[in-house]
C-alpha cells in the first residue's frame, strides 16, 4: 500500500528512479546524507510530520546544509503529496532561517599560510587550493581537469569533466557535471598556470593520483582538514576556497554575471542567494557613494 511505504524506500525507489534529472552523483550524495542524518528515515512517509523535520533543523543547529536539504526535502515531499503518498507536506509554510550560506571565508593571512605550507610539503594540496582560490573550481573539478584542457598560452581552463565516487563504487571520470552551466571556461593568472607546469606528474590529469591516474577528491578533504589542523587554523572545508574566491571578487566589485559564470552557477540567483550578505554591503556602499557624489 502506497501510505505505507518508509521515506527511506520511496528515496529510492520512488522519487530517485522518477528524477532522470538528477545526476547520480547528486541523488547519491543526497542519499548518504538523509541515511546518515535524518532520525526519520526509515519512519512511514504518511507518520512523517513537522514536527520530525523541526527537530532535525535544531538537531543541525539550522546551518546552511540543513537549509539547503530542507529544500530538497520539500521536493521528495512534494512529489509524495502529487503522487498520493501523503495528505500533506511536512516541509510546506516551514521557515528556515540559515547562517551564512557561504560558509566561513579564509582571510589573506590564512591563505598565505595555506599556500605557504602546502607548496613545501603536499604540492597536490597546493596545486588543488591554486584551482579553488583563482578560480573558483569545485573539488571534483579539479581532480578530473585534464590538460588537453588547458590553454597555456591564453592561461584559459575549460571545466568539462569531473571525478565522481557514486555510492561505494571507485571514483571515475564523468562529463556529466553539476549543471549545464559548470561547463565552462575560466582564465587564470600566468603564475597559476606556470606553477601547473612546473609541477606537472601526469600527461593526462593537471593534479596526478596515487591509486588511480586521477587525484581521489577523498584525498583533497583528508589532507586538507589536517592541513588546517598541523596550522592550527579553524576547521573549515576545502570547498570554502571556492567561496572565498567568490567573496573576494564580490568585495573588489567584479561584475555579478561574470561571477556568476566562473562558478558554474545555473542561474544567476542563486549566486545572489548565496552571497546576499555581500551584496547588502555593497547595497551599503552604493548609498554612500552616491550620497558623497550628490550632496
Amino acid at each position: 500500500m502506497k501510505k505505507l511505504i518508509k521515506f527511506s524506500d520511496f528515496l529510492t525507489d520512488v522519487y530517485f528512479k522518477n528524477r532522470k534529472d538528477l545526476a547520480e552523483t547528486t541523488k547519491s550524495n543526497l542519499h548518504s546524507y538523509f541515511k546518515n542524518r535524518l532520525d526519520f528515515y526509515n519512519k512511514r512517509m504518511l507518520f512523517i510530520n513537522k514536527k520530525d523535520i523541526l527537530t532535525w533543523l535544531e538537531k543541525e543547529n539550522n546551518s546552511y546544509n540543513s537549509h539547503r536539504m530542507n529544500n530538497n526535502l520539500y521536493y521528495i515531499f512534494e512529489f509524495a503529496k502529487t503522487h498520493k503518498y501523503i495528505f500533506k507536506n511536512p516541509c510546506e509554510k516551514l521557515k528556515v532561517k540559515a547562517s551564512n550560506k557561504a560558509g566561513k571565508i579564509f582571510t589573506k593571512v590564512e591563505i598565505e599560510k595555506i599556500l605557504s605550507y602546502t607548496k613545501q610539503n603536499c604540492d597536490k594540496l597546493y596545486r588543488a587550493c591554486l584551482l579553488a582560490l583563482y578560480g573558483g573550481l569545485r573539488r571534483a573539478e579539479i581532480c578530473g581537469l585534464k590538460w588537453s584542457e588547458v590553454n597555456t598560452k591564453s592561461c584559459e581552463i575549460i571545466i568539462s569533466g569531473q571525478i565522481v565516487r557514486v555510492d561505494a563504487k571507485p571514483p571515475h571520470f564523468t562529463e556529466i557535471l553539476k549543471t549545464e552551466s559548470s561547463h565552462r571556461k575560466i582564465q587564470f593568472p600566468k603564475f597559476v598556470i606556470d606553477e601547473l607546469l612546473l609541477l606537472k606528474d601526469n600527461d593526462v590529469y593537471v593534479i596526478g593520483g596515487f591509486k588511480y591516474s586521477f587525484l581521489d577528491p577523498m584525498y583533497i578533504t583528508t589532507k586538507f582538514r589536517w592541513v588546517l589542523d598541523w596550522l592550527g587554523l579553524e576547521h573549515r572545508r576545502f570547498h570554502d576556497l571556492r567561496h572565498t574566491n567568490a567573496s573576494i571578487l564580490f568585495e573588489q566589485g567584479v561584475n555579478q554575471k561574470l561571477i556568476s559564470t566562473r562558478l558554474g552557477h545555473a542561474k544567476m540567483s542563486t549566486t545572489i542567494d548565496v552571497y546576499t550578505h555581500l551584496l547588502n554591503v555593497q547595497q551599503e556602499e552604493a548609498n554612500i557613494a552616491l550620497q558623497k557624489y550628490l550632496q
